[in-house]
């Protein structure tokens, strides 16, 4: 079997074209369905969780994230970027992914008292064996997923998981209302690893067999290798964090930098995961046009600027009555935390598909040296700031990861040729706008000081909206409407 994909300028094709606006709904539903969802769970977990289980969870979790892409390896993307993949290469691709997985867990058996010994948090050694048999299980579905994204089969990505959020969910909100502590959440990552899995093979077209190819292997390694490079180094970069405020600040300063930083990571998949998932593909099939490339670029960024930036500062600006009415009083202290990554994630907004481009023109190295810069960066501000307090340590990662964004620019322009007087006009307009949205917000901060925190929250939130917008139609009425309009034909593709 032989799973092929057209060359030449996909998106120019109506059927081809549909697939990527369908794919982008599809996609928003499963990370916007699966995230609301898991958000709900989660609210419910910390409010029948103790601080210290949900700190041992996060320092195991973050094990589980980092060594999870070691066993995928790049792969799946290659997978995605080869025009056509054989039934063997396929079979080589998931039997290797396997016994890594099989080796990886195996470690994690063996190394697991260690890990509790350096990390100081009793009890961390069971649930990290038990925990890791997820990697074993996500192992088995790494080739299936790859397939499913390269055919834009985004619907059936979007049932599968909204699905396994909600079984896990489902068996983790249980067995904490019945007192089982930190191994509620090992159970809901468990089911809902077994769950995903079920789903990926349910009717898929295509099942392994004894038939191995290892002819361009070794051109998907080399690809897999920098994908890989990268990853690790964007994990050290969000989850290593965890571990350093484990090992430095203990396990409750674990506990409230996981619950403070929990709203960061569900908007930054809801921002941007949307988005990524279909332009990898996407931009990959435009990479012989690079002037057709250049202007779907431009187009993009205008899109995720104009929805992303102004969410993230409305929720620095709304981080107390976010907080305590997501978490609760218990958590006073968390909305900290959330202010500087909430003003990362705008600056982020406006970079959002740097590497993809990067991938997509052929420089994965290129992308692999700006996370390795990013990585060092985020270190040293880490190492720096963790003789002072848990804010200080985000503030300083926040800080490591703006610094790098000139370098990111300038490698993406190097690419595509970008005029940075055209960059600027695209995004400039929604950064002014952005800016009345602040000061409104702040103007009120006094009168609705004593209000209830969902009343305050909506209130200032809606007034926040119509300060953006009623600027953007004062001062920019032509660029606003021609993003209502780019919008609506999104949702009627």
């Amino acid at each position: 079997m032989n799973i092929r994909v057209d060359d030449g300028a996909i998106l120019a094709d109506d059927n081809v074209a549909s697939k990527v606006r369908s794919s982008l709904i599809w996609s928003a539903v499963r990370n916007w369905g699966g995230r609301l969802v898991g958000f709900v769970i989660y609210f419910q977990l910390v409010r029948l969780l103790d601080p210290a289980s949900i700190g041992a969870f996060a320092a195991a979790f973050a094990v589980f994230a980092f060594l999870e892409l070691f066993v995928d390896q790049g792969l799946g993307d290659a997978i995605l970027q080869r025009p056509t993949v054989s039934q063997g290469q396929l079979n080589t691709v998931f039997l290797l992914n396997f016994l890594v997985s099989l080796l990886v867990v195996g470690g994690i058996w063996l190394c697991a008292p260690l890990v509790e010994q350096g990390m100081k948090i009793h009890g961390l050694s069971n649930i990290l064996r038990i925990g890791s048999l997820s990697l074993l299980i996500n192992a088995l579905g790494f080739c299936q997923l790859a397939l499913f994204r390269r055919e834009f089969q985004f619907k059936r990505l979007a049932m599968r998981g909204l699905v396994s959020t909600l079984a896990g969910g489902v068996a983790g909100v249980a067995l904490a209302w019945l007192g089982f502590g930190v191994w509620a959440l090992v159970a809901q990552l468990l089911v809902a690893a077994v769950v995903n899995l079920a789903m990926l093979w349910w009717r898929s077209r295509w099942y392994p067999s004894r038939e191995l190819d290892f002819s361009g292997l070794g051109q998907m390694s080399r690809f897999g290798i920098n994908i890989l490079g990268v990853r690790v180094i964007e994990f050290s970069n969000y989850r290593l964090i965890d571990l350093a405020v484990g090992f430095w600040l203990g396990v409750v300063s674990l506990g409230m930098y996981s619950v403070g930083s929990k709203l960061y990571y569900i908007f930054a998949q809801l921002l941007g995961s949307v988005l990524l998932d279909v332009a990898m593909p996407a931009f990959s099939r435009m990479a012989g046009d690079r002037v057709r490339m250049r202007e779907v670029y431009y187009q993009a960024v205008t899109m995720t600027v104009f929805v992303a930036v102004p969410v993230w500062i409305l929720v620095a600006a709304l981080a107390p009555e976010l907080c305590h009415v997501a978490f609760g009083a218990r958590w006073a202290g968390s909305e900290h935390i959330l202010v500087p990554l909430a003003f990362l994630g705008a600056a982020q907004a406006v970079q959002y598909y740097d590497s993809t481009i990067l991938n997509a023109c052929g420089k994965p190295s290129h992308s692999l040296l700006l996370s390795s810069l990013k990585a060092v960066a985020t270190l040293i501000s880490i190492w720096i700031a963790h003789s002072y307090s848990l804010l200080a340590i985000v503030i300083g990662c926040a800080l490591a990861q703006v610094a790098l964004m000139p370098l990111s620019y300038w490698l993406v322009r190097q690419a595509l040729a970008i005029s940075l007087r055209e960059w600027l006009g695209r995004i400039l307009p929604f950064l002014a706008a952005v800016v009345v949205l602040w000061g409104g917000i702040y103007l009120l901060a006094e009168p609705c000081a004593s209000w209830p925190p969902l009343l305050a929250l909506v209130f200032k939130g809606g007034v926040g909206a119509v300060l953006y917008l009623g600027t953007l139609g004062l001062f920019a009425r032509q660029r606003l409407m021609g993003l209502l309009v780019a919008i609506r034909s999104l949702k009627h593709g």
